[in-house]
């Protein structure tokens, strides 16, 4: 199966290369539907994408902790790494404590919402289903990344 990096990464990256959002996610539409959103109010921000979350964790491997993202949008059910080993992952090294992570999913039982919390997700947010869910979910991604990028201003 061929990931989202189409070479694999053998050097570290240029600020030119590196994105401070990221999304993870298996779901090209989901991804794509992500990145239209932070880039339809965000122009400047042109989110990296990636299928899983070992894809993430081998990109973010490569950069220097100067360029790591401020945000990050990690799908919950993947293939490979899905969220919950991902956000382990993340939890487990210390350099990355800054970085926010949330998970975007459409599944939300109470189990997983509480996984995905004490595994070090900063909220949970349910990807829309029906159209009426499109707006909160649009306005919610909008306010995450309008705080994110306030912050690194």
């Amino acid at each position: 199966m061929t990931g989202i990096l189409e070479q694999p990464l053998t050097k570290a990256l240029s600020i030119d290369e590196v994105a401070t959002t990221l999304i993870v996610d298996d779901d090209e539409h989901d991804r794509s539907m992500l990145a239209d959103i932070v880039t339809s109010f965000k122009p400047a921000i042109a989110p990296r994408q990636f299928g899983n979350g070992l894809e993430l964790m081998q990109y973010l491997s490569y950069l220097s902790e100067d360029y790591f993202p401020k945000l990050i949008f990690l799908d919950l059910r993947m293939p490979i790494w899905d969220g919950i080993r991902t956000l382990k992952a993340l939890e487990s090294e210390p350099k990355y404590a800054h970085i926010k992570v949330y998970i975007v999913s459409q599944s939300d039982t109470p189990h997983e919402v509480a996984l995905s919390i004490r595994s070090g997700a900063k909220d949970f947010i349910v990807k829309p289903t029906t159209e009426s869910q499109a707006v909160p979910f649009t306005e919610r991604i909008r306010s995450i990344v309008e705080q994110t990028t306030s912050v690194m201003a």
